[in-house]
């Protein structure tokens, strides 16, 4: 949770997307850190203290576990969450990393996210009901785009099944976090017409700022203005193909002028109502969505250590 002070106005925000590819981490189990976007706001508009509740690798059940840090002095709520339902973690694997690529594998698992789209979105829509009831009457849910993961250009790998060129893959991943997209937007639009209060919004800006920026394809080609990781061995595998401190800081400074007129319509920031159970619909539950077991990649070298070049050709040679 972290507390801003905007024009004479107390609000206290709960933060939900840990700082994962930001570096400096002072959590190393959920990758926190203090770079990450929502400090960057959280700075720009003059936050009083900061308490980052975000995990990396977290999902929508895990919104109840960090229900404790909710309660009617919430007022609002930054989310960066969705990726880790559909299994991000394996698509990117098994479509763009070294060792785990693989052509067959990579189209299971964008299917096995479109297929958990529904899933996605009914968890979404009762965790975003549930969570608004604990909070004050006037309180405001964000959240927050995904980027795209991928240039949109031709995939040029020609191993483990890939043809080359080839756009099957880019273009599918695209086409996914378009649709991302759009479930995110219809669960909005129905927890605020079914709580008669439009209090969750989506931010849909980070794909546009993002756009040039996202991560090259293919593993020989690196893109030098990417805000968005691409596979190194210099990095720990969790830090791949997650924002740079770059895009975080980016994502966080676009975010204030927007935030800034979000919360411009706040009430009386001494109310502690909270929305009342009659308000609140009751949210059904489902079960985990389903996890995938991956196999162990590539140790990361210290960085200071790291020659990618060298490592990169001696992983090449392997392959």
């Amino acid at each position: 949770v972290f507390s801003l002070l905007l024009r004479h106005r107390m609000i206290n925000p709960l933060f939900v997307a840990s700082g994962n590819g930001a570096g400096g981490y002072y959590d190393d189990t959920c990758y926190r850190s203090e770079s990450n976007w929502g400090n960057t706001a959280a700075s720009l508009l003059g936050a009083v203290s900061y308490n980052n509740q975000a995990c990396s690798g977290g999902v929508v059940a895990d919104l109840t576990l960090q229900s404790n840090a909710i309660n009617e002095n919430t007022d609002l709520i930054l989310l960066g969450i969705g990726g880790n339902d559909l299994g991000f973690e394996d698509v990117v694997k098994q479509c763009f990393i070294p060792t785990y690529r693989s052509y067959t594998e990579c189209m299971d698992m964008i299917s096995f996210a479109r297929n958990t789209l529904p899933i996605y979105e009914s968890s979404l829509q009762d965790a975003l009901i549930n969570t608004y009831g604990k909070m004050r009457s006037d309180a405001k849910i964000v959240l927050v785009q995904y980027p795209y993961f991928t240039l949109d250009k031709d995939y040029n790998e020609a191993c483990c099944g890939f043809t080359s060129p080839n756009r099957d893959i880019v273009d599918n991943i695209i086409a996914l976090g378009d649709e991302l997209d759009e479930v995110q937007k219809g669960a909005i639009s129905m927890v605020n017409q079914v709580s008669g209060r439009t209090f969750a919004h989506f931010y849909d800006g980070t794909k546009d700022l993002f756009l040039g920026h996202e991560p090259d394809p293919n593993d020989e080609i690196e893109n030098p203005d990417r805000w968005i990781h691409e596979f190194s061995l210099c990095l720990k595998i969790e830090e791949n193909y997650h924002v740079n401190t770059e895009g975080h800081r980016q994502l966080g400074e676009a975010l204030v002028p927007y935030l800034e007129e979000l919360m411009s319509d706040f009430d009386n920031p001494n109310i502690t109502e909270t929305v009342s159970p009659s308000q609140a619909p009751t949210a059904i539950s489902y079960p985990p969505t389903p996890k995938n077991e991956t196999t162990p990649g590539p140790t990361p070298r210290p960085e200071e250590d790291c020659n990618e070049n060298s490592l990169m050709s001696s992983l090449r040679n392997l392959l």
